[in-house]
C-alpha cells in the first residue's frame, strides 16, 4: 500500500477568499436600514402640505384656537396648488366655528395681491372671506384667536414664517 498524501488545491492569487468583511457587511446592513427607514417616513410624514390637507391642518388648528380662545398657531409651510379656492365655509367644516367669525389675510406683498401666485377675495380692510391660487407656491400660514375682537379668528398666509405671524397678530389684535 502506497501512502499517499491528499492533494493540496492550489489558491490562486486572484480568486476572493471573502465575499465581504465583517465591517463591509455592518456597513451594507446600516445602508438598508436606512433605506428601509426613509421609505417608511415617506408614510409617516408627508415633505409639504398640499391643499386638500392645508385645509384639515386648519381646520385642527381652529379648533385647538377655539380652545385656548386667544394666541396662535406656529406657523407651518404648505403647497398651494394653481386653480384653488380656500374659503371659510369650506374651512369652519365640524370646528363648531360659524363662517363669519373667520378672516383670511394675505398682506404679503411677494405672493399676495394682483398679479400675484394668491389672491385675496372680499374686503381687504375687512379681510378676505376666500384666497385664490393663481399659481403653485409653497408659503407659510398662521391661524390667531382672539375671542374679544372682530374677527375671532383669522388664517394669515405669507412668503415668510415671520410675516404671516405678525400679519395674523395684527389682523386679531393679538399681543
Amino acid at each position: 500500500m502506497e501512502n499517499k498524501e491528499p492533494k493540496k488545491i492550489e489558491e490562486k492569487e486572484d480568486a476572493p477568499k471573502e465575499f465581504l468583511t465583517g465591517a463591509e457587511t455592518g456597513l451594507v446592513a446600516t445602508f438598508i436600514i436606512l433605506l428601509l427607514l426613509g421609505n417608511l417616513l415617506m408614510y409617516i410624514m408627508p415633505p409639504l402640505t398640499r391643499d386638500n390637507t392645508f385645509q384639515e391642518l386648519i381646520k385642527n388648528e381652529l379648533k385647538q384656537a377655539r380652545t385656548e380662545g386667544h394666541g396662535y398657531s406656529l406657523p407651518q409651510a404648505a403647497s398651494f396648488t394653481k386653480g384653488i379656492i380656500i374659503n371659510r365655509p369650506a374651512i369652519v367644516g365640524d370646528t363648531g366655528l360659524q363662517a363669519s367669525d373667520i378672516t383670511f389675510v394675505c398682506g404679503d406683498n411677494q405672493i399676495c395681491g394682483a398679479g400675484r401666485p394668491i389672491t385675496g377675495i372680499g374686503n381687504y380692510s375687512q379681510g378676505f372671506t376666500s384666497l385664490k391660487i393663481y399659481s403653485n407656491i409653497d408659503a407659510y400660514f398662521v391661524v390667531c384667536a382672539n375671542a374679544d375682537h372682530e374677527p375671532r379668528y383669522c388664517i394669515a398666509v405669507a412668503s415668510t414664517a415671520a410675516k404671516a405671524t405678525s400679519d395674523c397678530a395684527t389682523a386679531c389684535d393679538v399681543h
